[in-house]
């Protein structure tokens, strides 16, 4: 199943940015404007110059050329520009994470494994009802008649106490029904295994051999995918705040997963050597390893620190892409401040 990063933290991040983009359009409309209007400005600045003889004819037409096409140049290549710059400056930073992202990524993909393993498993339970329950059923339908509860006994075997077919069927129709029930709630309601795998796959996407993308999720490899995307899965270029705090959520549950799985080990281990408790299946609670109480704290202290600390982080990052989008769209206008000597010192101080 395809997931899609587009969720309650990312709509309205996409939505300012969307908005900011599309005024793009309108200040680069109004610097079109403004740079013919500053034009014109230094053509008769320029012509009053020449007038007095303070301004060389060839330096004036050299000037008025070189500035237009510098000022077209600049005016076609801003989108371009933009956007480069912030692809360099979000894939420097990912690059610049190196082996962390390389054993997260490790780390995750052993975690959806187990938990892909556990949801199989529980899917072959309730398969494994199902296929006995329409076993009984065709079984009873076959042998027409069955004993009772009561009379199954070797006594009221001898004397032949049959009960009718119906009465059967009804019990084993009621099973095929019950179980076929469970496995649509199943479908409707995911468990929360089932709930942690589809979270997993949404930062993480298979793929092959050459670490190319695959379609599905048959891929022995995994890479994480981080990126923002629209409703239409459309790369705005941009780190996904949900996938980063998901990544969180799920790094703090695979923490929480070993600690437990590690005291679980410890408490087996003690269990098995009293001679009462080794022979009952459920732990004895006396033999829990309270040493590791401080251990299962600074787990937990480790797990709510991630979390947080990603929070505040996503603050400030949300507040970068809002800054830079805004800035990007509004300083366009100022380009044609380089047409004209006497605003030039507006352009490069903004």
């Amino acid at each position: 199943m395809e997931t899609s990063n587009y969720t309650w933290i990312d709509a309205p991040v996409i939505d300012v940015i969307e908005y900011f983009a599309g005024t793009a359009g309108y200040f680069l409309n109004a610097a079109v404007v403004l740079g013919s209007l500053i034009a014109v400005l230094a053509i008769l600045w320029n012509s009053i110059q020449l007038i007095f003889g303070t301004l060389e004819v060839q330096k004036f037409i050299i000037g008025i050329i070189s500035k237009f096409a510098f000022f077209i140049l600049i005016l076609n290549l801003y989108p371009v520009m933009t956007a480069g710059l912030r692809h360099f400056a979000i894939g420097l930073g990912t690059e610049a994470s190196g082996k962390p992202v390389t054993k997260l990524t490790a780390e995750l993909t052993a975690f959806l494994k187990q938990m892909e393993e556990i949801v199989e498993q529980e899917d072959a339970e309730l398969n494994a009802e199902l296929a006995a329950a329409i076993a009984a059923q065709s079984r009873i339908r076959e042998e027409g008649t069955t004993w009772k509860d009561w009379g199954s006994s070797i006594g009221f075997a001898l004397l032949g106490i049959y009960r009718p077919l119906d009465y059967d069927i009804t019990q084993a129709d009621a099973r095929v029904t019950q179980a076929q029930k469970l496995i649509e709630e199943r479908l409707k309601h995911p468990s929360d295994n089932m709930k942690t795998v589809m979270a997993i796959k949404t930062v993480l996407k298979p793929v092959d051999e050459t670490g190319e993308p695959m379609e599905g999720n048959l891929g022995s490899a995994y890479r994480l995918d981080l990126s923002l995307k629209t409703k239409d899965s459309q790369d705005t270029g941009y780190l996904s705040p949900n996938s980063l705090l998901r990544v969180a959520l799920l790094s703090a549950q695979i923490m929480w997963e070993k600690e437990w799985s590690s005291v679980v080990t410890e408490w087996e281990e003690n269990d098995d050597k009293g001679f009462f408790t080794s022979m009952t299946k459920s732990l004895s609670f006396s033999k829990f390893p309270v040493a590791r109480l401080f251990d299962m704290v600074l787990v937990f202290c480790c797990q709510i620190a991630i979390v947080l600390t990603m929070i505040f982080s996503l603050v400030q990052y949300v507040m970068c892409i809002l800054e830079f989008t805004i800035t990007a769209a509004f300083a366009v206008v100022l380009i044609p401040c380089l047409l004209f000597d006497g605003l030039k010192d507006i352009a490069r101080s903004s």
